[in-house]
């Protein structure tokens, strides 16, 4: 049996290496060597290029001029209605075609997962799995446009006072939108390289990224031929009792599409402050995807018009949409993310 002196200098060296060791037990260990998960939410822009274009089909109709002139038979002021017709075969509205950058908004909620670091490496690269979701608030955007397309006043024919032209109806026009659905998704991979600046820690976070996203389609062709002029000459203390009329014609189509695409990201996150078990970081970061596979709508919508005036009668009409978007989307963001570490 050990002497006492002996046995009390084993049991100081004991507690000399043991108190290391406790010590290290009260300190929070490095989140770096941990796994933590985290949820946050984010808000950002959604911008990418598209061009579109609009064209219809032509319509015949039979167009009636009617003019007064003096009664060479009576004298004055008797008139009499010369009457002319013509065979018209023409669009239903001129084509149209244009391009925009579609910037949509959007706020949603991301979960993260990171694993430890490699402690040995600078910057202690350890990699992380991300996913997001977000409401996008899409805008309703004329890509194409003819005029102002919209609703005709009412009437099937449409009578108006004498003299009045097809440009003067309001509602006529031609256009192709588009609009970013509400629920956008996107996912991402990456190393995340950790390092220290005055007292703060910094994480940079490149990744490989993808998205998910619907985008609707609606298109427009509304017209109204002139089939009856109404009376194009008279003396001015004559009065007008005949109107023009008007054919209406519209056509609406519309179609939705999903876009997915696959591109690269770089996120910037800095910790600021603990709350309880959890440390909350700020973020700020961007991604440029390559959307993969077709990137082209196209669409069309026929309608079957009945008038009296059309050769032949009835008679089919159609209009045409298409949509292309750019081969790259790009978005950017920030937002806040709260990472589980208890102490």
């Amino acid at each position: 049996m050990p002497s006492p002196p002996t046995l009390a200098r084993r049991l100081a060296l004991a507690l000399l290496l043991l108190l290391p060791a406790v010590g290290r037990a009260d300190e929070p260990a490095d989140e770096t060597t941990r796994w933590v998960p985290a949820f946050g939410v984010r808000s950002g822009m959604l911008g990418q290029n598209a061009s579109a274009d609009v064209s219809s089909s032509n319509v015949s109709y039979v167009r009636t001029t009617r003019t007064r002139v003096p009664n060479p038979r009576r004298p004055p002021p008797n008139f009499i209605e010369r009457v002319t017709t013509q065979l018209i075969n023409t669009p239903i509205r001129p084509s149209a075609d244009g391009d925009d950058l579609m910037m949509t908004p959007f706020v949603g909620g991301t979960l993260e997962l990171m694993t430890p670091g490699l402690q040995m490496l600078p910057g202690r690269p350890r990699l992380f799995v991300h996913g997001d979701s977000a409401a996008a608030f899409g805008i309703e955007r004329h890509i194409a446009r003819e005029r102002s397309p919209g609703s005709l006043p009412p009437g099937d024919p449409l009578v108006l006072e004498p003299n009045f032209v097809e440009d003067g109806v309001s509602g006529i026009g031609s256009e192709t939108t588009a609009e970013v659905q509400p629920l956008t998704v996107s996912a991402g991979a990456g190393i995340a390289f950790s390092f220290d600046l005055f007292g703060r820690r910094l994480r940079i976070k490149p990744s490989a990224e993808y998205l998910r996203e619907e985008v609707d389609f609606t298109g427009s062709v509304v017209s109204a031929q002139l089939t009856d002029t109404g009376i194009q000459a008279f003396p001015p203390d004559i009065p007008l009792p005949r109107p023009s009329v008007f054919m209406p014609i519209t056509i609406r189509g519309d179609d939705s599409k999903v876009f997915q695409g696959v591109g690269a990201g770089l996120e910037l996150e800095m910790d600021t402050v603990r709350a309880g078990p959890f440390m909350m970081s700020l973020f700020a970061g961007a991604q440029g995807v390559k959307l993969m596979g077709d990137r082209e709508v196209e669409f069309s919508s026929t309608v079957q018009l009945r008038n009296t005036a059309l050769r032949p009668n009835p008679q089919n009409v159609s209009a045409s949409w298409s949509f292309e978007k750019e081969p790259w989307s790009y978005s950017g963001g920030v937002g806040l993310r709260f990472r589980w570490l208890p102490e």
